[in-house]
């Protein structure tokens, strides 16, 4: 097992003023069954009021490799076209394609802890692959001074066939 903390200040670009401290920790679990595991936490403390938002590219996001482009998506509730898993709100969501005849997947769990549990998952595979846990998806996240956010996904990847009692697993 690893493990990296980072103390992260995000900042008005335009004021230099610091508007949250994040306490980011990832956790690298032993592999298991033939997948690895990474537990991705993040705590943000508010400075002042303020929300949370931005194009659906926000959140905990992954971009695949250019030869995952054009892979398939399957969420929790059992929805497998990436286009229909787009905007859902689900406990996971994977993203897997066929590349050089063996199939890969990595999927984002969401802590059922979570602000806005469960999640809705940005989900794309033109022009290029991509997923993220959105919990700003439909609306900003709005946050009063010294109001502390907890996020925490689990992030497996594995090789084989997906279906949703796979990833489950």
């Amino acid at each position: 097992e690893g493990i990296i903390v980072a103390i992260n200040h995000w900042v008005d670009a335009k004021t230099g003023k610091v508007l949250l401290i994040e306490r980011r920790t990832l956790k690298i679990l032993p592999p298991k069954d033939n997948a690895t595991f990474l537990i991705w936490e993040s705590e943000l403390v508010a400075n002042e009021e303020l929300s949370l938002a931005g194009a659906q590219y926000n959140g905990l996001g992954i971009r695949f490799a250019r030869s995952m482009d054009g892979g398939n998506g399957l969420n929790s509730k059992g929805i497998g076209d990436i286009k229909r898993a787009n905007g859902d709100k689900a406990n996971w969501c994977a993203y897997f394609k066929k590349v050089n005849g063996m199939q890969y997947c990595v999927a984002i769990f969401s802590d059922e802890k979570n602000t806005r549990h469960p999640v809705p998952f940005f989900a794309m595979n033109q022009p290029f692959g991509f997923i993220s846990a959105a919990p700003t998806f439909y609306e900003p996240l709005r946050l009063k001074e010294k109001e502390t956010v907890k996020l925490r996904y689990c992030i497996v990847t594995f090789a084989g066939d997906v279906t949703a009692n796979r990833v489950q697993e």
